[in-house]
């Protein structure tokens, strides 16, 4: 089973990392992947928008070495990649082009007028990703 586990270092990702590895025990895959926004990088100047992007990404992977390593010490095949954009964009173009089985993600659990302002991560996802998905709360 290839299972797709979007990242973002809060305790429900690493909830939902958790569960895609118990998933994965017998033989599955697990890609870790972390979307990071790009809403500003585009206003700075090339040299700053390439050192913040190259911190971004340094600090995207030191989120994700820990679940990697329990993957690898447990035998499961795991990949950790971050890519920028919006994150149900950058979820939904893996999940597309990748032919993952399964998507599993946490849920912060927003309401009120953050969840109609900023929208819910989970709930775009699970209602155009081509393949299930498991919202772990």
């Amino acid at each position: 089973m290839k299972i797709l586990v979007p990242f973002d270092g809060s305790p429900a990702a690493l909830k939902a990392a958790a569960q895609a590895l118990d998933l994965a025990a017998d033989g599955g895959e697990v890609t870790l992947l972390t979307a990071i926004p790009d809403l500003l990088l585009p206003e700075l100047d090339e040299e700053l928008r390439g050192e913040m992007s190259t911190h971004l990404v340094t600090e995207a992977r030191r989120q994700m070495d820990p679940v990697a390593r329990e993957a690898e010490a447990r035998g499961i095949a795991v990949r950790a990649r971050t890519a920028f954009g919006h994150p149900p964009d950058v979820i939904l173009d893996a999940t597309r082009s990748e032919a993952y089985d399964l998507v599993v993600m946490g849920c912060r659990g927003r309401h009120g007028i953050a969840k109609v302002l900023l929208g819910s991560v989970s709930y775009q996802v699970s209602r155009l990703a081509p393949c299930s998905v498991l919202i772990v709360r």
